[in-house]
């Protein structure tokens, strides 16, 4: 009887790594954006935010660049995950099933 346990595929981990960073980046940009145009209004005393009258994108900039740089650093988090075990599966041999023998298995039931 083969007591091995079964041989699990690896889980791809490149995706997940790269729209993390991507989403990171991109978030930080907005999220920067929002805060400068959000906290320049406030600075200049003016109270407008130069082509706009209201904080509105100002505001759905931080709102939505916290958003993504959250979903970023989540998928980030997993996709390391994914490679950290595909590392472990690898090292320990897990990752493929095992080569067929030549050898005929000729042992009693």
């Amino acid at each position: 009887m083969d007591t091995q346990t079964p041989a699990r595929p690896f889980v791809r981990s490149a995706p997940l790594v790269a729209s993390g960073l991507a989403l990171l980046g991109v978030g930080y940009g907005a999220f920067q954006y929002g805060l400068t145009e959000y906290l320049g209004g406030f600075r200049s005393g003016s109270g407008r935010f130069g082509f706009l009258q209201n904080s509105s994108l100002a505001e759905a900039a931080l709102i939505l660049g916290a958003l993504m740089c959250l979903v970023g650093f989540v998928a980030l988090v997993v996709g390391a995950y994914r490679l950290a075990s595909n590392v472990d599966a690898a090292v320990q041999g897990l990752g493929r099933a095992p080569e067929p023998s030549s050898a005929l298995d000729v042992s009693p039931v």
